[in-house]
């Protein structure tokens, strides 16, 4: 992969804080991953930082918007599939040269969408969709 880029699913622990337990949690944990990835560096440093801190304020104002209500297991999944989307959308607008950011997302969107949708999947089978986790925690 060009510039040492490499797939990851540091975005799924902001979105299982952001789903669970609402927009300060997942931003706190968009925070933390999204300040580590910037100082990894390289091509896909700042929008990747950027985009991790997008998926936990982005899937909190989700659980915000539903009442403490955990999501079902097909919306977990489609909630990954746009948060990656997303993802991947920041690295072609902020990344250059953009021909190495596109060869890149060419190379890691595919993989990222199915393992983030995958721990999406199992979050919302444990805990349950459908519970109200302000009543449970």
């Amino acid at each position: 992969m060009p510039s040492g880029a490499i797939m990851s699913i540091r975005d799924l622990g902001p979105m299982i804080a952001g789903i669970t337990a609402g927009p300060i949690v997942g931003l706190g944990a968009g925070l933390l991953g999204g300040i580590h990835r910037y100082f990894l560096g390289g091509l896909t440093g700042i929008p990747c930082g950027l985009a991790t801190v997008v998926a936990g304020l982005l899937c909190g104002t989700i659980h915000s918007y539903r009442h403490g209500k955990i999501i079902g297991i097909l919306q977990g999944i489609i909630i990954a599939t746009v948060v990656e989307c997303v993802h991947m959308g920041l690295v072609l607008l902020i990344a250059r040269p953009f021909e190495e950011a596109m060869i890149v997302v060419q190379g890691v969107f595919f993989p990222m969408v199915i393992a983030n949708s995958l721990g999406m999947f199992f979050v919302t089978k444990i805990v349950g969709h459908d519970q109200d986790l302000n009543k449970v925690i």
